[in-house]
C-alpha cells in the first residue's frame, strides 16, 4: 500500500471491549473497521483486553476482510508502550494515533512499527504543526472534533466551532495533497439520530476532497453508501442527457446499458431535480 492510494470512505469504530461487534461492523458494509483501545475502554483492564485481542485475531479470517485498524493511546499516555507492543503481535492493517501534537509523535510510533498510521489532530499544537506532521511518514490525517473543541473551550455545535473545523479541514487537505498522502479523513458526526445533518456533513467533506469519515454507528455506513449510489445514478443520468442532446438518437447504449425514450425521460427529470 502506498500513501497515494485512494482511501475507502467509511471507518467504523468498535470498542475493544466488544469484539463481537467487529463481524457486525464488517457486515454493515464498512470499508474499514477501527478497534478502539483509547476512549472506548477507559478504566477497563488493559491486560485482559490485550489477551482478548490476540485471541480474536488469531482466529479472524483475514482473507475475508483485512481493513482492520487499531486506535491506540497517544504517545504521552501511560498505556502507549503496552499498546505498541500489542500492535507488533497483531496482523492489523494499520494504527490510528490520537492526540498528535507534532511530527515526533508519529516518528516515535513509526520507529516501533512499520504499519500505516492515521494521525489524529486534536489540539492547538497539532493544528499549528500539521505541515510537519504531514512530512513524518504518516499515511493519512484526520482530526477529533470533540477533543479539539473542548481543548479550546469552544461549544461543539457553535458557529465558532464550525469555522474552526473548516480551517482545520483546509489545512489537512492542503498538506495531504502537497505531501502526496492519502486524502484526509473527516471526524465523527456525534448525533446518530440526525440523519439529515449527517448527510449534509458527508456532502461537505466530499466537496472538500476528503477521502472518508470516521463513524460511530453502522447506520451511518448505510447512509454514505446510499449517497454514493445516488451519485452514480446522477452521473449515469447526465451521460444519457448529454448523449441524447448531442445525437437525438432514441436508442443507444451508455456504460453498456441500453437506453431508450423512457430512460431518456427519466434521466432528463433526474438531472433537472438535481439542479434544484
Amino acid at each position: 500500500m502506498t500513501n497515494v492510494e485512494q482511501q475507502k470512505s467509511s471507518y467504523l469504530f468498535v470498542p475493544a471491549s466488544r469484539l463481537d461487534r467487529v463481524a457486525k461492523a464488517v457486515d454493515s458494509g464498512a470499508d474499514n473497521v477501527i478497534i478502539d483501545l483509547e476512549d472506548a475502554v477507559i478504566g477497563q483492564d488493559k491486560t485482559a483486553l490485550y489477551q482478548a485481542l490476540i485471541h480474536f485475531f488469531d482466529v479472524w479470517d483475514w482473507q475475508a476482510f483485512d481493513k482492520i485498524w487499531l486506535r491506540i493511546n497517544g504517545v504521552s499516555h501511560p498505556d502507549f508502550a503496552g499498546d505498541v507492543a500489542l500492535v507488533e503481535q497483531l496482523a492489523i492493517y494499520g494504527v490510528v494515533l490520537p492526540k498528535v501534537r507534532h511530527a515526533d509523535d508519529v516518528l516515535t510510533l513509526k520507529g516501533q512499527t512499520n504499519k500505516p498510521v492515521i494521525a489524529m489532530i486534536e489540539c492547538a499544537k497539532g493544528v499549528l504543526n500539521v505541515g510537519h506532521i504531514a512530512k513524518s511518514g504518516v499515511y493519512a490525517l484526520s482530526y477529533g472534533c470533540l477533543d479539539l473543541a473542548t481543548s479550546l473551550g469552544m461549544a461543539l455545535h457553535s458557529p465558532s466551532a464550525k469555522l474552526l473545523f473548516e480551517h482545520v479541514k483546509m489545512e489537512l487537505l492542503l498538506h495531504s495533497s502537497a505531501n502526496e498522502l492519502a486524502p484526509p479523513i473527516e471526524t465523527i458526526y456525534a448525533d446518530i439520530g440526525d440523519d439529515v445533518g449527517f448527510e449534509q456533513n458527508v456532502q461537505t467533506w466530499q466537496d472538500f476532497g476528503f477521502g472518508g469519515q470516521l463513524l460511530i454507528h453502522p447506520k451511518q455506513v448505510a447512509i454514505i453508501k446510499q449517497m454514493d449510489r445516488d451519485k452514480d445514478k446522477l452521473a449515469f443520468a447526465k451521460k444519457v442527457v448529454a448523449h441524447y442532446q448531442e445525437t437525438r438518437q432514441a436508442v443507444f447504449a451508455i456504460d453498456g446499458q441500453m437506453v431508450d425514450m423512457p430512460v431518456i425521460r427519466w434521466a432528463s427529470d433526474y438531472v433537472a431535480q438535481a439542479k434544484k
